[in-house]
């Protein structure tokens, strides 16, 4: 095999953290245009395939679209991103448990489906209530003896 063969669509293998993919190389991997509808999805697949070659190189990133172009963000970047997205994920969540509720129990004639609706809302519920749970952070102190110490030993 030759140095010259290069990974398709592109090579991954030079990227780090912080480093970005530009529109143009997407364009020519997967023959689309920027600003179309295909370009979106070439983008979309461009991330993916971005993903696993780092997990396959056994690094976690994260890779969002900005202004055309694919970046991967720094340790920094990728905490607030993620913090971020995790809100969003409880936001949805709590609108779907919501939507949910909304359901009429009564309109339900399958006792399966029924049933199913009850145990979601029960699992759901439970999820959301520990989510939103309040916990105390409890810093570790030193331990302190409240009772002597043992005698120190005969030495002989």
């Amino acid at each position: 095999m030759s140095n010259s063969t290069t990974k398709y669509p592109f090579e991954t293998d030079h990227l780090q953290k912080g480093d970005s993919i530009p529109a143009e190389i997407i364009e020519k991997a997967y023959s689309v245009s920027k600003d179309t509808k295909e370009y979106q999805f070439a983008a979309m697949a461009a991330n993916h395939y971005v993903v696993r070659q780092f997990l396959d190189r056994g690094e976690v990133v994260t890779v969002i679209h900005r202004d055309g172009s694919l970046v991967i963000l720094t340790d920094e970047e990728q905490v607030e991103y993620n913090a971020d997205r995790f809100k969003q994920g409880v936001r949805d969540a709590r609108k779907a448990h919501t939507r949910m509720l909304g359901a009429d129990r009564s309109q339900i004639k399958d006792p399966r489906i029924l049933e199913a609706h009850d145990r979601r809302l029960e699992v759901q519920g439970r999820v959301l209530n520990a989510i939103t749970k309040e916990t105390k952070v409890i810093r570790p102190s030193p331990a302190t003896r409240s009772t002597p110490g043992l005698p120190p030993g005969k030495s002989e």
